[in-house]
């Protein structure tokens, strides 16, 4: 969400990907006033050069709120460039099927990962991080993983955690646009390299 859009009035729904996918196209990353109508079954996106329809899907949001955890008390922070760069060189490597990388951080370092056993191929990167607990790895899918640190316009990014077991929370450090950020990703088993 966005802190200052003030639209006067409360109303959730639920939107198919695709639409936002061709509004967000349509809006060409430059702002531009948008006029959003919403009736019982469809929405309406319009400005001075486009008009985008939609119907709003009728079911209902499951309780994100309740996998969100709360008790991720571990911080990373790492520059945004850097680990975007370092994830889609490593995951070049990556088992195809899996797309799993290891994140391993130790101390003020974060080691990154991958490995493709039936090719013999395997890649490692090392970048500068920031983190408050004990040396630990995790394991994750570096297509979800690519596509929540991208989204995210900040120049460091800051990752809570707690177990590599359980979710990590991915958010912006700085957050000087007024968007309401949070992301979270489910880590993956490590195999073993």
């Amino acid at each position: 969400s966005h802190t200052g859009v003030k639209p006067g009035f409360e109303h959730s729904f639920i939107i198919p990907k695709k639409c936002l996918n061709l509004l967000k196209s349509s809006l060409g990353g430059g702002e531009v006033p948008v006029t959003v109508d919403i009736s019982s079954n469809n929405i309406r996106f319009s400005s001075d050069t486009f008009v985008l329809f939609a119907r709003i899907m009728d079911e209902r949001f499951p309780d994100y709120n309740a996998v969100i955890p709360v008790n991720n008390n571990k911080t990373l922070i790492v520059n945004r460039q850097d680990i975007i760069a370092a994830v889609k060189r490593i995951s070049i490597f990556a088992n195809q099927q899996t797309y799993q990388i290891k994140l391993k951080i130790q101390g003020s370092e974060l080691h990154l990962q991958s490995e493709d056993i039936e090719k013999s191929s395997e890649a490692f990167e090392t970048l500068s991080c920031e983190f408050d607990g004990e040396d630990m790895e995790m394991g994750f899918n570096s297509k979800f993983l690519n596509e929540l640190i991208t989204n995210i316009e900040s120049d460091d990014i800051l990752f809570k955690l707690s177990d590599p077991g359980l979710a990590g929370l991915i958010l912006p450090k700085q957050n000087e646009d007024q968007e309401d950020i949070l992301m979270l990703i489910m880590p993956m088993m490590l195999s073993q390299y």
